[in-house]
């Protein structure tokens, strides 16, 4: 499978799904436990996810974005010393006022065998928790070369 190809699947999960951030990253959390991505080895962490979450302002206003990443590294001998980084990103954007308060965070799953911790800690976060009784202003899946 590729990134694109899990885009797809993500985007094409039923609203009720896409449409709240404790169902979407539990199915993330379910694809990253049983999909591999083409071309990546668990073992050198060239298929990972990230947690992350906070109040910034990328140019577009400020808000509180609560994200779940799936991080690729591919290697290629033309590319022995500048790997490819792609990223899968699932970012719910949310009015910040409710979550100024929570310090910004993350968290890294370096492999599946990590899930057992990670998911709990993703789930049952304070970020997670305050987005639960706060509507999302937006939802984006995208794919991206890391920079």
């Amino acid at each position: 499978m590729t990134l694109e190809q899990l885009q797809e699947e993500m985007t094409a999960l039923p609203l009720e799904v896409r449409s709240k951030p404790a169902a979407l990253f539990a199915a993330a959390l379910g694809l990253y436990e049983h999909e591999r991505i083409e071309a990546t080895s668990l073992e050198d962490d060239e298929d990972m996810l990230l947690f992350q979450w906070g109040c910034y302002n990328w140019g577009d206003g400020l808000f509180f974005e609560l994200d779940l990443t799936r991080q690729t590294i591919h290697h290629t001998v033309e590319e022995a010393e500048d790997p490819d980084i792609r990223q899968l990103r699932c970012t719910f954007l949310f009015e910040p006022s409710a979550f100024e308060h929570l310090a910004p965070g993350n968290r890294w799953c370096h492999s599946p065998e990590e899930l057992p911790d990670f998911a709990p800690f993703v789930l049952e976060s304070k970020a997670l928790n305050l987005a639960r009784i706060h509507q999302h202003l937006a939802l984006k899946i995208q794919t991206a070369s890391a920079e």
